[in-house]
């Protein structure tokens, strides 16, 4: 849409100009026609060249990417676009006019009124017979498979015709279904009396195009139920993602046969890499990551054979019994084959973690159907609202639903959350000098510990943007960790960071995951203690999180109070918005702060290594 508004716009705009120039620049009359000589001219260039550009990269365009044949060769030279981003261009050369000296405002309106006119040419002429030349190519005539395809909408839209008809007919007053069946011109010439799907078809073509045509549906099939499995929560984020790139991967080569599954082959190996770390990490830590690498593995190959199946199913309803229906189809069977192997293979070897996944997916599904027929009983009336909020709270006791709220801005503190699975997003920014960007905590995040070390209500609201598996703590536990001691408390200030980190800097730790900011602040991280009235100064090379108490600006005599982030160049780099904080800057390579409460102080040091 805003494409379209700026195309219209830069049309306005040029034909705007032209018509000023016409009016107001002299001698521009006088040049008229043989302007139009011109535009005559560079109209004939343009097609020329552009045939010559073509021929000559035909071979590469032919046997590089996605292929050329020569009708499209063809269609590429005639319908080539020209029109928005040369008016724009003529528009920035005219806007730089004016000066005699280098470019006269007559050789800027010049330059606008051949390029519109160049373009005005092309829409007229081009623009009008592309259509006739796709006819004349029949490229814009459908395959046997699309055939096919329509042959099968029209089916069911005759079979959803008859069946209103038939709730229809019990109205009390009657009406005429040949009048209102007269308007569905698009199943007029259907035959009520053929089966469908039909039982026999020619197998004895095998177009390349029409397989395309056919691998592509069942395809856009499978990704659709790549979805599904995803909104039933039987997914995880990392997983689609997989499982839609192996799909856009197959698109690519539908020429040459189902290739979705030699991409996910690949994801389910172990990198090279992970030989390395078996030898050097501890052997629990080890196990820990083959078994997560295992468990996702597992989902993927069950979403991807479940998928199949449905595509599968489909494409048998789409086109009966059809030669190149039947080719897919056996593609796909011999691809789950392959999955089915891997997750034999998964059994025989360690059967507790195809176990475990299995009853995970099954577990999401089920919670998923009892939240969806909660809701359709609170549609009907059947159940109150305050029933069904009561029945809803109990539900989620520990899975939430994606939209599910954990806490919000302001509220008292009660609990501190733990994610065990998917992933919650924190939706309003706290604090007024900060831009409205989210922060999405995934998998191991312990939300609402600050609150709960520092006794300040939530800063913000905390809502899932998934099925997360949340595991609640009551405040009074975290309170008797405190009493422990023994480094507890300097552990559980470290583990704050990383929500605070992610909080008030989320353009610059997005692109780390939660164990790499985990490390980083683990491993690169000191924290310090300040008294009343002590100066401290920061370096501009590291970042300094205020998690507790409040310090005063040497040079601008503001007032910091936490949680910030003290200004620093790394900072100022990667949040675009950090020369706009209150905490102020200083010339040199420190900043000098006096404290005026007992102030907490974490130091991170490089941060982009």
């Amino acid at each position: 849409m805003i494409a379209y508004i700026a195309n219209t716009l830069i049309f306005i705009l040029s034909g705007v100009i032209i018509a000023q120039s016409i009016f107001s620049i002299r001698n521009f009359d006088d040049n008229t026609g043989r302007s139009w000589g011109y535009i005559f001219l560079i109209y004939i260039i343009l097609q020329v060249s552009r045939a010559i550009v073509v021929f000559v990269f035909y071979p590469a365009l032919r046997y590089f990417g996605y292929g050329l044949n020569w009708k499209e060769a063809t269609i590429v030279i005639w319908s080539g676009l020209r029109g928005a981003v040369g008016l724009a261009l003529s528009l920035s050369v005219k806007s730089a006019s004016g000066d005699p000296k280098y470019l006269s405002a007559e050789t800027g309106a010049m330059f606008v009124f051949l390029t519109g006119g160049s373009v005005l040419l092309t829409l007229i002429i081009n623009g009008s017979t592309a259509q006739l030349l796709l006819s004349l190519f029949g490229m814009d005539a459908l395959s046997k498979s699309e055939e096919t395809m329509v042959n099968y909408a029209k089916h069911q839209l005759l079979r959803k015709a008859e069946e209103f008809s038939r709730i229809c007919s019990g109205r009390d007053n009657p009406f005429d279904w040949i009048t209102v069946g007269g308007y569905a011109t698009c199943i007029k010439d259907v035959c009520e009396d053929t089966i469908w799907p039909p039982c026999t078809t020619n197998n004895s073509y095998l177009d390349i195009d029409d397989m395309k045509t056919m691998r592509v549906c069942f395809l856009k099939a499978t990704r659709e139920a790549y979805w599904s499995t995803f909104n039933e929560g039987r997914t995880t984020e990392s997983t689609i993602s997989v499982l839609m790139e192996s799909v856009d991967e197959a698109i690519d080569l539908a020429t040459q046969g189902l290739h979705d599954w030699n991409y996910i082959s690949t994801r389910l190996k172990f990198p090279g890499y992970c030989k390395f770390f078996t030898n050097v990490c501890p052997p629990r830590l080890t196990r820990w990551f083959v078994l997560k690498k295992l468990q996702d593995s597992c989902h993927i190959c069950s979403a991807f054979i479940h998928a199949h199946r449905i595509a599968r199913q489909l494409l048998l309803d789409y086109t009966g019994d059809n030669g190149n229906a039947a080719i897919v189809i056996a593609e796909s069977e011999a691809e789950e084959l392959e999955a089915r192997k891997f997750l034999e293979s998964v059994k025989n070897s360690m059967p507790e973690i195809l176990h475990q996944a299995e009853s995970r997916q099954v577990t999401f599904s089920m919670l998923k159907c009892l939240d969806e027929c909660l809701n359709d009983m609170e549609k009907e009336g059947i159940l109150t609202e305050k029933v069904v909020l009561h029945i809803h709270d109990l539900l989620q006791v520990i899975l939430k639903t994606p939209g599910c709220t954990l806490y919000t801005k302001g509220s008292k503190l009660t609990s501190v959350w733990l994610i065990g699975n998917g992933s919650v997003t924190s939706k309003r920014s706290p604090f007024p000098f900060h831009c409205p960007v989210d922060s999405t905590y995934a998998r191991g995040s312990i939300l609402g510990l600050y609150e709960a070390l520092v006794g300040k209500p939530y800063l913000c609201d905390m809502v899932t943007n998934s099925v997360a598996l949340c595991i609640k703590i009551k405040l009074e536990s975290i309170i008797s960790l405190l009493a422990q001691g023994n480094g507890v408390e300097e552990l559980l200030w470290k583990e704050c960071t990383i929500a605070v980190a992610k909080l008030l800097a989320p353009d610059m730790f997005k692109k780390f995951s939660m164990q790499e900011v985990r490390g980083i602040v683990d491993e690169r991280s000191v924290m310090n203690t300040f008294s009343s009235q002590e100066i401290i100064e920061t370096s501009h090379h590291s970042i300094n999180f205020l998690l507790s108490g409040c310090l005063r600006d040497q040079t601008t005599e503001q007032l910091i109070e936490c949680p910030a982030i003290l200004p620093c160049s790394i900072l100022n780099e990667s949040v675009p918005y950090a020369r706009a904080n209150v905490m102020g800057e200083s010339s040199g390579s420190y900043s000098k702060y006096k404290v005026v409460k007992e102030a907490r102080i974490v130091r991170v040091d490089n941060i982009s290594a």
